[in-house]
């Protein structure tokens, strides 16, 4: 019993994903587009080659904080949402 619990959970989680991922795509790519490309820009440039891969980082560490940042705010607004629909109006 406990593996068909664990295996529909798992499902759940694979349908939630693919649903949020087809929901926000569009926008990631956008937005993905508006850092990188600029980015790069500058990076070829104006920064000097043996400081290339060291600005990229950084950029790459700010677009990573940026997706977790908007991850879990979705995931908060989600979780709200069902809390209050859950409990009624206050």
């Amino acid at each position: 019993a406990g593996r068909l619990s664990a295996a529909s959970g798992r499902a759940k989680v694979a349908s939630d994903t693919y649903q949020r991922l087809r929901a926000d795509v569009r926008r990631i790519v956008c937005t993905s587009f508006m850092l990188w490309l600029p980015a790069n820009a500058i990076n070829f440039v104006f920064v000097p080659p043996h400081l290339r891969i060291a600005f990229m980082s950084v950029v790459a560490c700010g677009w990573g904080g940026f997706l977790s940042y908007v991850a879990h705010r979705e995931m908060e607004q989600d979780e709200q949402t069902t809390s209050s629909t859950v409990s009624g109006p206050a």
